[in-house]
């Protein structure tokens, strides 16, 4: 068998995929097949077609593992690497005791204790459906099982986290502490133009238009094993932003002192040469919020708490908002895919801004002066009729 239809994996294994049958409508059934050597391989793969052959091969031989490889295998190509990475630390820790049994002898009951077993993390609890439910969906669509067993799974109740604006207090101590031109950039950038940070990180010399103070966002950062690489910006949403004239001048300041050489990005390591990782950032934000508590220490206010760079992205959100932007200017600005999460945010402020008490008072009076006219209109008709 020619060695070419191997393929060598990241970890050091080879792997093959072998047709093991074909479903009603046609289509081939594969079994992924992996191993240390090409010949234990080989061994493997003669083992299966002589199974085969004896007509002893059945969807039950294929086990949770096959499968959960050849999804893992599929979603390193096709998915974000967080994604990916989430699938695969989920997969490979909560169905781990699984893997050498058959993906037909699982069951829903055995899913549903894994997520009891859990309750106490809603989030994780959510992960593990997600991952389990779409191995089993490839399952079925291949037609190794005929349903899936995380069908009416029941999961712990999850209350996401608020999203939240910047406090007044956080707007004080960002003004006032003593930040780098790089941190205050960067906190710059994400306040007033809601990027995301991902998306600041892949800021080049050539996003900024000069002439007419543009903003041009066009790629995105992900982070494989902490290096950055850059992809499209998430939904595909380039966008262009006009700057105000000072920030403008703060954040050319800033490029000024980034050195002009073969790494095009503006914000770099520690040491300037190379393209910031996800390890740089860390520190970088650490760094912040030292220097934020710091200044909250010496003007006696109180520390940020939980400050993420998305709260300064709802922040930007929040203030469209009050500017009187409308729905679908603001999504342009904020390249979000969809309506859904910006109507959640102004709702929740329409909710804040108006007192409902307002509105049933203001009703409550028109109602007193309709009732009143109408009092005075009919005892005006019974004084007619009694003079008559």
């Amino acid at each position: 068998m020619p060695k070419k239809q191997f393929t060598k994996r990241k970890d050091g294994r080879y792997c093959t995929t072998v047709t093991i049958g074909y479903t009603e409508d046609g289509k081939p059934r594969k079994k992924t097949l992996y191993a240390k050597t090409i010949s234990e391989l080989e061994k493997q793969i003669r083992s299966l077609h002589q199974k085969k052959e004896n007509g002893g091969f059945d969807a039950e031989s294929i086990t949770f593992r096959d499968y959960v490889e050849s999804f893992l295998e599929g979603k390193e190509k096709s998915s974000a690497h967080e994604t990916y990475r989430m699938y695969d630390q989920t997969l490979n820790k909560y169905g781990k005791d699984m893997f050498n049994r058959s993906i037909g002898s699982i069951t829903r009951q055995e899913i549903q204790q894994i997520i009891n077993d859990n309750a106490q993390r809603p989030r994780t609890c959510q992960k593990i459906k997600i991952a389990f439910n779409l191995v089993f969906k490839k399952a079925v669509i291949d037609g190794v099982i005929s349903r899936n067993p995380c069908y009416a799974l029941d999961l712990p109740r999850y209350a996401s986290e608020e999203r939240r604006p910047l406090t007044d207090t956080e707007k004080i101590l960002i003004k006032a502490a003593d930040l780098t031109e790089k941190q205050r950039c960067f906190l710059l950038i994400a306040q007033y133009y809601g990027l995301r940070k991902s998306e600041i990180i892949a800021l080049r010399r050539e996003s900024f238009d000069w002439k007419n103070n543009l903003l041009i966002v066009n790629h995105s950062t992900e982070f494989i094993h902490e290096k950055p690489r850059e992809k499209d910006c998430k939904n595909h949403e380039n966008r262009t932003l006009k700057m105000l004239p000072a920030h403008a001048e703060a954040i050319k300041a800033y490029i000024a002192t980034v050195p002009e050489d073969s790494e095009p990005h503006i914000f770099r390591c520690e040491d300037r040469s190379d393209w910031m990782d996800e390890s740089s950032f860390r520190r970088m934000w650490a760094a912040i919020i030292e220097k934020l508590n710091e200044c909250a220490t010496e003007m006696d206010l109180p520390k940020p708490q939980g400050l993420t760079c998305h709260i300064l992205r709802h922040e930007f959100c929040t203030n469209l908002y009050y500017m009187g932007i409308d729905l679908r200017e603001a999504q342009k600005l904020t390249g979000h895919k969809t309506l859904s999460v910006l109507s959640e945010i102004y709702v929740h402020l329409d909710n804040a801004k108006r007192d409902p008490r307002d509105k049933m008072t203001a009703y409550y009076e028109q109602e007193e002066i309709r009732q009143q006219k109408a009092l005075e209109e009919a005892q005006k008709k019974s004084s007619q009729t009694l003079k008559s």
